[in-house]
């Protein structure tokens, strides 16, 4: 049986048709594939171009609110967001408030309004009761309605006054955390429903997430650095006004009593030596006490007159030309009777019989030496003190020895401290004040020397050193001139 010709071509037709519907469905797909990875390029490309920008601002700006601003806005022209904003939690968890940092629109008329005095007056006000807290410390992302449950008042009032705003669909908060501690949200607002997110547009938002959070965080240091820099300096202001304020009673109180103790001193020895009569057997044993009490009262007194000058640079030192050997000699000779009674050996050790002389302040030398001579007599109970004097380079190294109470490695570092007593000195001597060592650190390194202690541990004694620069040497002061001793922060 033979088919007609029309049967036939109909076939020939019906299968083109269906090859060509073919082919042109593998044209669709494969023009939906590309437009699918057309869109998924330019929003990657979007996440780079806003990835760079959010590293950028994150960079160049320190402060909190000029960051905020910049990511804010960077989100909005990069994802097309009407309206970004930033808050962050100021305190702990619930008890903290929220504070807005940043709003930013790439909306003409929204960033118009944006920039209204109305507006960035609010940026810093802060609430404790709002959905955006609650969306933070419940951790969890969040879409609303609109934008009226989100933002704050006085920011709803102005938007009521622009048509943009009816457009606005939907709003999305993420909250913003590092590790475990809290620190705000970020807030998308759009004119579609932000529940339909393609998965790229997820993607990218959770991918900036971790960076905004740590410029974030970075910003909060800063800003709470900058706080506690502030205030420290405000504080160490009050600090130092306090301490001239203390200087001046110190000085105003120690020259009051210092007039009538020098007094009442003259007059004790005046007695004692029987210019008002004879003083009986009796009374003999109490004004040596009076005498001593009063020369230890103006010892303290002058020390205190020493601090004050010290601190307030107006204690001044006239420069001679000095025999440090023979003023150690008299100074040793001076102090044997009280190593007597002791029963003290006291030995002044000088291997030169000529030693060269130092540039410096005769009486505050003295003063320095007699303290550390008297210091090892009064903390040594048994056994000796040697004084040596020697010649190192160019520079005379006069030192003490004792074997008293010794000196632990912790309490060194505090010897020459004002006010300080270390290592139970209560136990060895009760007439101390703390001062004597850190006076004369002060006028010793203002002869470009120095004093420094050694000592092996407790009851194991100690060794005094203070070094001088003899006169001519590169270090030596200049004889006839004047040098005031003044307050500056030094290493111990």
């Amino acid at each position: 049986m033979t088919l007609p010709f029309s049967w036939l071509f109909n076939k020939k037709s019906q299968a083109a048709i269906a090859k060509k519907n073919e082919e042109e469905g593998l044209l669709a797909s494969v023009n939906r594939e590309l437009y699918k990875r057309n869109a998924e390029l330019a929003y990657r490309n979007k996440t780079l171009a806003l990835l760079r920008k959010l590293d950028e601002a994150s960079i160049a700006s320190v402060g909190m609110e000029d960051m905020s601003y910049k990511v804010s806005l960077a989100i909005c022209q990069e994802l097309g967001y009407e309206l970004v904003a930033i808050s962050v939690l100021n305190g702990e968890g619930a008890a903290g408030a929220m504070r807005w940092l940043s709003f930013a629109s790439a909306v003409p008329e929204l960033a118009k309004i944006l920039k209204k005095k109305t507006i960035t007056e609010k940026k810093d006000f802060v609430w404790n009761d709002s959905f955006a807290k609650k969306v933070l410390l419940e951790n969890k992302t969040k879409v609303v309605k609109g934008y009226k449950d989100v933002y704050p008042s006085a920011f709803l009032k102005q938007m009521e006054k622009i048509d943009s705003s009816k457009a606005l669909e939907s709003t999305l908060i993420y909250p913003l955390a590092l590790g475990h501690q809290a620190l705000g949200v970020l807030i998308l607002t759009a004119s579609r429903d932000l529940n339909d997110l393609s998965r790229y547009e997820r993607e990218t938002i959770s991918g900036v997430i971790g960076l905004i959070s740590l410029a974030l965080y970075k910003a909060k240091i800063y800003e709470d650095l900058q706080k506690t820099t502030v205030e420290l300096r405000e504080a160490n202001e009050r600090l130092a006004q306090l301490d001239m304020a203390k200087s001046e009673f110190l000085s105003i109180a120690s020259h009051q009593l210092y007039t009538p103790l020098t007094a009442i001193k003259g007059y004790l020895s005046m007695v004692e030596e029987g210019d008002y009569g004879r003083v009986n057997k009796k009374m003999q044993p109490v004004m040596g006490i009076l005498y001593q009490s009063s020369e230890r009262l103006i010892g303290l007194i002058k020390n205190l007159l020493d601090v004050s000058r010290i601190e307030s640079g107006r204690l001044e030192l006239s420069l001679e030309s000095v025999d440090l050997a023979k003023m150690a000699k008299e100074i040793v000779t001076e102090l044997m009777p009280n190593a007597q009674k002791k029963s003290l050996a006291l030995n002044f050790l000088c291997a030169e019989d000529e030693l060269p002389h130092v540039v410096a302040d005769a009486q505050r030398i003295r003063q320095v030496v007699l303290n550390v001579v008297d210091n090892a007599i009064k903390y040594t109970n048994n056994g000796k003190i040697d004084v040596r004097l020697v010649k190192e380079n160019d520079s005379l190294i006069f030192s003490v020895q004792d074997t008293g109470k010794g000196v632990t490695a912790e309490d060194i570092g505090r010897l020459f401290v004002k006010f300080t007593r270390v290592g139970g000195a209560e136990k060895y001597h009760t007439d101390g004040s703390g001062l004597g060592l850190y006076v004369a650190r002060k006028i010793v390194r203002e002869h470009h020397g120095d004093i420094w202690v050694d000592s092996p541990g407790l009851s194991r004694g100690s060794t005094f050193f203070v070094r001088l620069p003899v006169e001519g040497s590169k270090e030596a002061l200049t004889v006839g001139t004047s040098v005031v001793v003044g307050f500056k922060q030094e290493e111990n």
